[in-house]
Order: C-alpha cells, then structure tokens, then sequence
C-alpha cells in the first residue's frame, strides 16, 4: 500500500511539472503573438501615414508640403505657384513652365546660388540661380522654367506634370517643397498656395504670376 502510494504521489508531482511547463510556453508564445500583433500595427500605422502623405499631395484642395524644411529662411520664402501645365512651344515666358516665389518676410532676400529641382534627385540634381537674382520684401518672383530662353530668371528645364520640386538656400539648406500629381496643373491653370504663403494647396483657374493667388 505504502510503495502504491508513493508512486501515486510520484506521477502527480510530475504531471504537475509537465503542465507548469507547458503552460508558460503558451504564455511565452502568447507574448511573443502580442508583440508581432503590435508590431504589425505599428508598420500598418507607418504605412498609413506614408499614404495620408501621399494623398494630401494629390493635387486636390487639402495638399501640403511634401517634407520639412530645415532652412533660416523656411516660413519666410515659399514655393507659391506651379505651372507645370505649360504649352512647351509657346513663345511666351508664362504660357511655358513656371515657379512663383513668395517672400513673406520684412527683407530683400539674394538668391544667387540658391537652387530649384524636384525632389527625386534633390540638391545634387537642381540648377542654381542666375547671379543678381533677388526678391524683395513681401514681393513674387516667378522663376520660368524652357529650353527657349524666355524670361528672367530662367532655368534650361522643363517641369513635369506629376512631379515634384524643392527649394535649396546657397548653404543646401531646404528652404521650401512641395510634390503633386498629375491633373493638379492642367492647361490653362496653376497649382497655388490659397492664400498666398498658407500650407493649402488647390488647382486655380487662370494662373497669376506675380500676383496675389486667387481663392
């Protein structure tokens, strides 16, 4: 009876073990389930974002600025109008491409050196600006974008209709950016800031170059 017993008393303890055992592998792989759960969600919410971005650079009426700016001159000079919907054989400066900039701010700015170019080849991919380029307080400047040679300041290049473009001080600082798509500056319009200098984006018919934006 005595030997029964302790055999008995033997197999339990050791079935006990067994299902201690298995039971923290479960709570371990649950653990393990929950941090991949969150960690997926945290990638959804990453992508997420990546698409809210995308979308409010559409070209609809809710667009903002592709990325930060890290340059002194962020807030005070902007990248205002975009008229990449330019017939490319027309014989006048601003039915051809075209960038307007805004000075917000209380001073002259000098703008030799300074540089334009979309956003997929960045700084090392955009052309300076002429020596004497300048825009003054609380003024426009519209920078004409042909292989014509038409306006003042021009630079040899087109721009796309589905693109992109990036402001650069002359220390490679990102002043101002901006990305669209295509649809956001069709013929016979423009992509504006409304109002001048805000984040909001919107397609506007007809375009204003050197001029106040229309709402």
């Amino acid at each position: 009876m005595r030997t029964f017993f302790l055999a008995f008393l033997t197999v339990s303890l050791v079935g006990c073990g067994s299902t201690d055992a298995t039971g923290g592998g479960s709570d371990v792989s649950s653990d393990t389930a929950s941090d991949t759960a969150m960690a997926d969600t945290s990638g959804s919410d990453a992508t997420s974002g990546d698409t809210a971005g995308t979308d409010a650079t559409s070209g609809d009426a809710t667009g903002t600025d592709a990325i930060t700016s890290d340059s002194p001159w962020a807030g005070q000079l902007f990248l205002n109008e975009i008229h990449a919907g330019g017939d490319k054989t027309a014989q006048v400066a601003t039915a051809q491409d075209w960038i307007e900039l805004y000075n917000v701010g209380g001073k002259n700015l000098d703008l030799a050196g300074c540089k334009l170019g979309g956003l997929t080849n960045g700084l090392a991919g955009a052309d300076a600006l002429p020596a004497g380029t300048s825009i003054t307080a609380g003024s426009f400047l519209v920078v004409y974008f042909n292989h014509n040679n038409l306006g003042v300041p021009v630079i040899n290049a087109g721009i796309k209709s589905d693109g992109s473009m990036g402001l650069w001080d002359k220390d490679g600082l990102l002043v101002d950016s901006i990305d669209w798509a295509e649809g956001a500056s069709p013929a016979g319009s423009s992509y504006d800031r409304v109002p001048d200098g805000s984040a909001t984006w919107k397609t506007v018919t007809p375009p204003t170059p050197g001029a106040p934006n229309s709402k």
